[in-house]
């Protein structure tokens, strides 16, 4: 036997090994490279996960820093806003308590330049209505209040001096009288209230009434409120503009009341040392004092009509009016014509001599 079937043999076996040794060769490396694919891929993950989780926290960070900035620029703007707006409304404030001034102050100016009772009390119902929206002034007559001025409530009192009110039925504004001092009420707080016509509508608001005294004496009452269409502000201070407006109207009619009595008086010393025609003098003089025994005894002086005992119940008024009277009117004026005695009875007596009776 030769060598070369061995040879070829052992050829065929190599050969079949090297080939199974490539494939083997050829398998680990095709198996190295799919695991080193696998690793750089997993590795690329990695890393873009890594890479977004930081671009992640650096957006976060961002938009964390740009949400800070913008809250500071906002509480920057809206304190810039708050303070601008209480500077306008300070502002507007303060153009309000001007122009609240420069009104009270318009309306005492024309209490002072009032150059008669009635003129003072028109004023005052008018500045009391500025004041409060509704107005009106009455007068102090015996048991009863007499309408003598209204403003804003022109609906339901067209003409005050129609308006009679028994003071005991007046709630709000006999309190003021009886006790001479400022009373209020709202119309929920079941306090005495306004009475009809005058009464409030609704709850939310506020009435005051303020007395108007000469000597001590209350002869006058305004009664304000901010009821109807009037404007309403909340806090106010009204309440106290009127009451100071009533106060000053008291003190205006104690001015006006003397100056009267000095330009009587004066007139009739004047008159009397020229020795011209006095009468008129005297007559204005008479009708002043009596007005004032009438004004400041109202309630007497119904009584004593009703019982014909005038010169009784009033007897010390009388004599001391009548005692002024005569220091002041030349004695030829007195004889001539008792201008004291015919102001009497015009003004005490309503004319009717009767109603004086026999002096006591």
């Amino acid at each position: 036997m030769t060598d070369d079937p061995i040879q070829a043999l052992v050829s065929g076996m190599l050969d079949r090994v090297r080939g199974q040794l490539h494939q083997e060769v050829t398998g680990l490396v095709e198996e190295i490279h799919a695991h080193s694919s696998e690793e750089r891929e997993l590795a690329a993950q990695a890393a873009r996960v890594e890479a977004e989780s930081a671009a992640a926290a650096l957006a976060s960070a961002a938009i964390a820093a740009e949400r800070t900035a913008f809250e500071q620029r906002l509480t920057a703007a809206r304190l810039e806003a708050r303070q601008q707006a209480l500077a306008e409304a300070a502002g507007d404030e303060r153009v309000a308590d001007l122009a609240r001034a420069d009104r009270l102050l318009a309306s005492v100016r024309a209490l002072d330049d009032a150059r008669s009772l009635s003129d003072a009390l028109d004023a005052l119902a008018h500045a009391a209505h500025l004041e409060a929206g509704r107005a009106v002034v009455l007068l102090v007559r015996g048991d009863q209040l007499h309408g003598w001025a209204q403003a804003g409530f022109d609906d339901i009192v067209p003409d005050a001096r129609l308006l009679v009110l028994p003071l005991a039925e007046a709630g709000l504004l006999a309190a003021a009288v009886s006790t001479g001092a400022p009373a209020s009420s709202t119309a929920a707080d079941g306090s005495p209230a306004a009475p009809a016509p005058l009464a409030l509508d609704s709850a939310d608001r506020q009435g005051i009434a303020a007395p108007l005294t000469v000597d001590g004496r209350v002869v006058a009452v305004v009664y304000a409120d901010d009821g109807g269409e009037a404007r309403r502000e909340v806090p106010s201070a009204w309440p106290e503009h009127v009451e100071l407006l009533a106060r000053h109207a008291s003190r205006c009619f104690e001015a006006l009341t003397a100056r009267q009595s000095v330009r009587a008086q004066t007139d009739g010393v004047v008159a009397g040392r020229d020795g011209a025609q006095h009468d008129e003098s005297a007559r204005r003089y008479a009708r002043l004092l009596v007005s004032e025994i009438k004004l400041y005894h109202e309630t007497v002086v119904d009584e004593g009509r009703r019982n014909a005992d005038l010169r009784t119940r009033l007897g010390a008024q009388i004599a001391r009016a009548r005692q002024l009277y005569e220091d002041r009117v030349p004695p030829r004026v007195r004889t001539q014509s008792d201008f004291f005695e015919a102001e009497l009875i015009r003004t005490l007596a309503d004319g009717d001599a009767a109603l004086l009776g026999q002096a006591s």
